[in-house]
């Protein structure tokens, strides 16, 4: 058949039934039955699993050639350009090195994952996922890193795992070339703390400052410092390449990550690298003169993180942008290496043994880069210069090689697309789409919008607008730019009109706050599972509704009942508790202890019995500490109910309550883990009591504590006990609807007093949509309401008890009684 010479269709195309709703809604729609027919019999043609090369470089914006830049010159990743498709809007989830890797290598947003720092691994907080390279190895593949994909120390922790994933690889390396020696450290150039000149003299303890060093000549030990191949990434390509060469030699797919460490600083390149550039060639970007008077203080603190990298005169920017695009070019040529490896794995000239076009090549780097941009060298911004990084995805037979999309993409979606690409299963608990679809078609849009996140600080990338909420969102802590208009992002909307934006500024509101719910959401992971050997502190488990005073966390340790940064207590209240939480004595209202200095990722466990509804959950608070606070999480059998950033309160006991409002809970069961978590990488605070306020309860969170509930979605008007009381009736009534032994009180009661009859029953106390209403009859026919008196109330918790009274009718020797319930 002709068609199985098409080279337009190599990918893995499972039934439509097991496509997700976002991929059956393009990619199979738009196929006609021919075409599908001849993509189904190609892929009985494919005889080889393909391959995955997935390099990941460090701190690279979109400074390529193949993405429009002037004068960066990267020939080998603009080849590879021609063979892909390119993104020019994908966004990374969280614009630092340590949070972005384990976002993409798991799948995961970082507020599912826990990474929200660079100490944090994977699997101190999630140590039964699965991550991306894992997934491919449990599927037969091999597996090997070479450099930095997860997060590690650069260039401090070059030659070491860092905080790397064992479990994500069969074999692992890192190597450290002569740009990580001392002799060529010393020789850096880094920026003083004044930001007026260079300094040599080392680079440990330099908190990553601009720095740069045009390596040349030889080392007291003769190494070549001009030479690629001495350099730390020069010999990552290395290793790569005689990886390939030895995968090659055997049938088993292999799944090959290269972490280059450029351009990260120190920006050290072999010299050649730096004569590429004529340093008067570059343009220093500029910021309006009363920029900074219009972005919340919280963005502004991002841009001046580094106040001695601010205002550089135009002789510094200029160097430091050509060290920049020296090491960009340095990386380029061993990405060129590498790719090179493939089309000729053992090197010997001869490419009958290639294997191009039977491996997916993806590049990306883990975030973007300022370099002048808003007055801001390096990253951790939400602008777009820090959020967006270049991606390119290569696969064999790609209808779209060579083409670019416009289709708005996240790198937590590159999980998704890999697995599909390669035809294994879709991944369970791995959150992010496929991009497969746009692979077919550039023109396809799967996305309205891209979301990232720094600390309680979100952004939303829209296909014109970028909306972003600092610190809650007050209307001083918002921005919005319209890319359309403006897209160096330097007029923010929200300050110069926003009354005239007003419905879109709320437009955007409302779908961030979407977007912020849907990466939060349960990833079925419990991200404590060592809680479930934590005892309940006194051996009686917390009540919810009800305060719990944090110092009474639970018993058994270290990762079982609370994980604590430093060992012993190191405040002053040993006498309550000795052992590796800090507490100290509390000043506030009642006294008592508190837990001090919670500090990021630190976390407390406390077994608790759950009443299921709507909550209010108020925190009481305190900190010294100004500038941005780290969260505090609330975590119930390890899925989080949400969380609020600490406030400045002006002294380590001056105490403010913060709330986080209408959260709901489901009871599960008795002895239930809730977690309290020290969030993100602001600083610390101390932590006093949280307290759970029930606000309202409802049907489909009452249901949830009946684990052999019979039916699979109970409705109110079911009898699945079959009783002859509806489910509703159950609930409004508090019995239990999965046991006809257990059928709620009559709602009719006949009276033969001949004083007065009574009728007493349970009711919902805190859900409003319920009205219970009494009603007498003489005769079954006729029903009244008045004449009720109240005997008595009694507070059952959730579930308060109700008696009325009323008097017999003159004349009659019978008076039937009823509750009638209204709002099911």
């Amino acid at each position: 058949m002709p068609c199985l010479d098409s080279p337009s269709w190599h990918f893995f195309c499972p039934s439509a039934s097991a496509m997700p709703p976002i991929m059956r809604s393009t990619s199979i729609t738009r196929l006609s039955a021919v075409t599908l027919l001849c993509l189904l019999l190609k892929l009985t043609a494919l005889a080889e699993t393909p391959n995955v090369v997935l390099i990941v470089s460090d701190d690279l914006n979109g400074n390529m050639g193949a993405f429009g830049h002037p004068l960066v010159q990267t020939p080998q990743l603009d080849s590879l350009a021609a063979q892909s498709l390119r993104f020019e809007r994908a966004y990374c989830q969280w614009p630092v090195c340590g949070p972005s890797r384990a976002s993409f290598l798991t799948g995961l947003y970082p507020d599912q994952n826990g990474v929200k720092d660079l100490k944090t691994s994977v699997r101190d907080i999630l140590p039964q996922v699965v991550t991306l390279p894992q997934y491919f190895k449990n599927h037969g593949y091999q597996s090997a890193r070479v450099g930095k994909l997860y997060h590690m120390n650069n260039p401090n922790g070059i030659g070491q795992h860092g905080e790397d994933d064992a479990q994500s690889w069969d074999e692992r390396f890192n190597p450290a070339g002569v740009d990580n020696s001392s002799e060529v450290r010393n020789e850096i150039k880094i920026l003083n703390r004044n930001g007026s000149a260079w300094q040599s003299g080392g680079w440990t303890s330099t908190a990553a400052r601009l720095s740069y060093l045009a390596a040349e000549g030889t080392t007291s030990d003769g190494v070549d410092k001009g030479d690629p191949l001495t350099h730390t990434d020069g010999m990552v390509a290395t290793k790569a390449i005689s990886l390939i060469d030895d995968y090659t030699q055997n049938a088993q797919p292999f799944f090959l990550a290269v972490g280059f460490f450029k351009p990260h600083t120190p920006f050290v390149a072999p010299k050649s690298f730096f004569d590429l550039y004529d340093p008067d060639d570059i343009v220093v970007p500029t910021v309006p003169a009363d920029y900074f008077s219009t972005l919340p203080a919280a963005a502004v603190a991002t841009l001046r993180e580094r106040s001695y990298e601010n205002g550089l005169d135009a002789t510094l920017a200029r160097q430091t942008i050509h060290a920049y695009y020296a090491t960009i070019s340095f990386m380029d040529a061993q990405v060129g290496r590498v790719l090179a490896a493939l089309d000729d794995p053992n090197g010997d000239g001869d490419h009958s043994d290639s294997i191009r076009d039977n491996t997916i090549v993806v590049f990306l780097s883990d975030h973007g880069y300022h370099m002048g941009e808003h007055d801001k060298y390096q990253k951790t911004t939400l602008f777009e210069d820090a959020t967006r990084a270049p991606l390119m995805i290569s696969a064999p037979g790609m209808a779209t090689a060579g083409q670019s999309t416009q289709s708005l993409a996240e790198f937590v979606d590159l999980y998704k697309t890999l697995a599909e690409l390669a035809g294994l299963p879709e991944p369970e608990n791995a959150s992010g789409i496929s991009l497969n679809p746009i692979l077919n078609d550039a023109t396809s849009e799967l996305r309205d919008s891209a979301l990232t996140q720094q600390d309680d600080n979100y952004t939303l990338r829209t296909e014109r607008y970028r909306y972003t909420r600092w610190q809650g969102g007050a209307a001083d802590n918002i921005e919005l730019y319209d890319h359309d208009s403006d897209p160096q992002e330097l007029t923010n909307l929200a300050h110069s009109d926003p009354t005239g934006h007003a419905t879109l500024i709320a437009e955007l509101d409302a779908a961030l706050t979407q977007r912020i719910a849907e990466a939060q959401a349960t990833t079925h992971i419990n991200l404590f599972p060592g809680t479930v050997g934590s005892r309940a502190y006194g051996g009686i488990p917390h009540q919810i509704p009800g305060r719990i005073e944090a110092e009474n966390y639970d018993e058994g340790g270290e990762l079982t009942a609370y994980h604590d940064v430093s060992s012993r207590n190191n405040l002053s209240a040993t006498d309550y508790r000795d052992d590796d939480v800090d507490i100290a004595l509390c000043s506030d209202t009642g006294g008592g202890y508190n837990i001090g200095g919670f500090d990021g990722g630190e976390w407390l466990a406390y077994s608790v019995d759950v009443t299921a509804g709507v909550y209010d959950l108020h925190f009481r608070l305190a900190s010294n500490n100004t500038g941005n606070l780290a969260s505090i999480e609330a975590y119930l059998e390890g899925q989080l109910l949400g969380k609020v950033v600490a406030p400045a309160t002006g002294g380590w006991q001056n105490w403010q309550t913060v709330t986080l409002p209408d959260v709901e809970v489901q009871p599960g069961g008795p002895g239930r883990k809730l977690v309290l978590r020290c969030s993100g990488s602001g600083e610390k605070f101390n932590l006093n009591w949280v307290e759970f306020a029930l606000q309202s309860t409802r049907f489909d969170l009452w249901q949830t504590q009946f684990d052999n509930w019979v039916s699979a979605s109970p409705a109110p008007n079911e009898d699945d006990d079959g009783d002859s009381s509806s489910n509703g009736i159950e609930y409004a009534f508090n019995s239990d609807p999965t046991s006809p032994q257990s059928a709620p009180l009559l709602e009719l009661q006949v009276v033969t007093s001949p004083s007065a009859g009574q009728i007493s029953f349970k009711r919902q106390k805190y859900d409003t949509s319920l009205s219970y209403t009494p009603k007498w009859s003489v005769n079954l026919n006729q029903w009244h309401t008045t004449g009720f008196s109240v005997e008595s109330v009694t507070d059952l918790g959730t579930i308060e008890e109700v008696c009325y009274q009323k008097q017999s009718e003159i004349g009659h020797d019978q008076l039937f009684l009823k509750i009638e319930v209204s709002g099911l």
